[in-house]
């Protein structure tokens, strides 16, 4: 990544704990905090990914790290728009249906 060294090692240790706290809201029940702070990590990804394909840095870093390596950055945008709207829709209907249970009642 293009960061100075402070900001790679902030990231470094943030961006795991923060989704593993994620993943612990999710199993935990808390879905909808579980899935607002997922929808945080997508998107700040999606705007690091804007930032790599608008040549924000002055070197394009590789998408080579993890599980979908063979990704290209306008691949990887538009795999994180779909869980995006996947989240949001989530999102909108647990709200919904959290509304609904308690106007029955």
């Amino acid at each position: 990544m293009p960061f100075n060294h402070s900001i790679k090692l902030m990231i470094t240790y943030t961006v795991p704990a923060l989704e593993t706290i994620t993943m612990l809201l999710l199993i935990l029940g808390k879905r909808f905090s579980g899935l607002v702070l997922s929808l945080l990590l997508l998107l700040s990804f999606t705007i690091y990914i804007i930032l790599v394909l608008s040549h924000f840095f002055p070197k394009t870093p590789c998408s080579c790290g993890g599980l979908i390596s063979t990704m290209s950055w306008k691949m990887h945008f538009w795999f994180n728009l779909m869980f995006i709207v996947i989240n949001v829709y989530c999102l909108i209907y647990i709200q919904r249906k959290g509304g609904s249970q308690a106007q029955q009642r």
